[in-house]
């Protein structure tokens, strides 16, 4: 049952890093496309970086919940 957990653990953790390195990569993309346009910079930054929060959150939320259901089980 430890290991198990321990798997999603590191299974969520790779998630979320996979999901920052992604949101790196796309927003030097963007940058590098739209140049001068610091507004427009902004406002995806933000908007995709409350997106990869909201994302994290519910992947927490459903490895908590996993985890609930499997120490319900037992």
């Amino acid at each position: 049952m430890t290991q198990l957990l321990e798997v999603v653990k590191s299974y969520t953790e790779q998630v979320n890093m996979a999901i920052e390195v992604l949101g790196d990569r796309l927003i030097l993309n963007l940058s590098q496309q739209i140049g001068s346009n610091n507004q427009q910079v902004k406002a995806i930054m933000v908007n995709f970086e409350g997106y990869a929060n909201q994302l994290g959150v519910k992947f927490d939320m459903s490895k908590s919940d996993f985890i609930d259901v499997i120490q319900n089980n037992n």
